[in-house]
């Protein structure tokens, strides 16, 4: 069960909403959430506080992985670039988020950071945005040889029109 604590901080009081779990068989504290000060709490509750809220793009994004899913697309390419990986991404993956990224936003790989911290993106694929430069693109694309886009490409013809 939740419950309401306060904890002074560099002499300040703030409230939290804390819950008591069992961790390593011993009973802890855990922070369910941040309440705030006194003063922002009082004001949260008569409704004078400034909500904030943070828009993504998500449907032209799930659009484009889900047309890749029909297709097979990240099966093919992880066929065929297995185990390959950077930054927490597979050579695959990062091929996948590319070619969303040119498909809805046709700019340089410099920019892809930028488009893509105002898409769902990151959250679907659990990357951080901030890693993905346009030097990880290359390096990524470096290990990728010429008979590998061959083998690809020659699946992703057969899935799309003969299947």
């Amino acid at each position: 069960m939740a419950s309401l604590q306060k904890k002074k901080v560099h002499g300040r009081w703030y409230w939290y909403i804390v819950e008591c779990r069992r961790i390593n068989g011993k009973p802890t504290p855990v922070v369910l959430e941040y309440v705030g000060t006194p003063e922002s709490l009082l004001k949260r509750l008569r409704g004078q506080s400034k909500k904030k809220v943070k828009s993504f793009s998500h449907g032209h994004v799930l659009a484009l992985l889900k047309v890749a899913r029909e297709i097979k697309l990240p099966d093919i390419l992880k066929k065929h670039l297995p185990g390959r990986k950077r930054a927490s991404l597979e050579v695959a993956d990062t091929i996948l988020l590319g070619a969303i990224y040119r498909a809805l936003w046709p700019s340089s790989k410099r920019r892809f950071e930028r488009w893509a911290k105002t898409t769902t993106l990151p959250r679907l694929y659990r990357f951080d945005v901030s890693k993905l430069t346009s030097q990880h693109f290359w390096d990524q694309m470096d290990s990728v040889g010429d008979e590998d886009m061959e083998k690809i490409e020659n699946d992703i013809i057969r899935e799309v029109f003969v299947n």
